[in-house]
């Protein structure tokens, strides 16, 4: 057991390590533009939080027993189908709409 809790805390470290990490984040978005493949990548981003957004309604949703839950699920919702319209939509987000979708 020990052995796991060592190797779980360098894992942890790593990735405070490459969270931490200061990213070129025009020269990221350029990689993808350069090789076409910006508007695969948005549209994947957009979909897969799209389909958050209907797992959550079909599994959260019912779950919900009351109406502060149900509330909180329903916000939830809207704000991943916004994300998933502003990602198929929209041109690519800048580094500040980048960090908000993230938080």
């Amino acid at each position: 057991m020990l052995a796991y809790s060592g190797s779980f805390a360098v894992f942890g470290r790593h990735i405070h390590q490459w969270w931490g990490e200061r990213v070129d984040y025009s020269a990221q978005v350029q990689y993808f533009t350069k090789r076409a493949m910006s508007g695969a990548v948005q549209v994947m981003i957009g979909v897969g939080t799209g389909m958050d957004a209907v797992i959550s309604l079909v599994l959260l949703l019912p779950s919900a027993s009351n109406v502060p839950a149900r509330v909180a699920v329903a916000a939830f919702v809207a704000i991943q189908i916004f994300w998933a319209v502003t990602w198929c939509t929209r041109p690519w987000p800048s580094r500040r709409m980048s960090l908000a979708f993230v938080i």
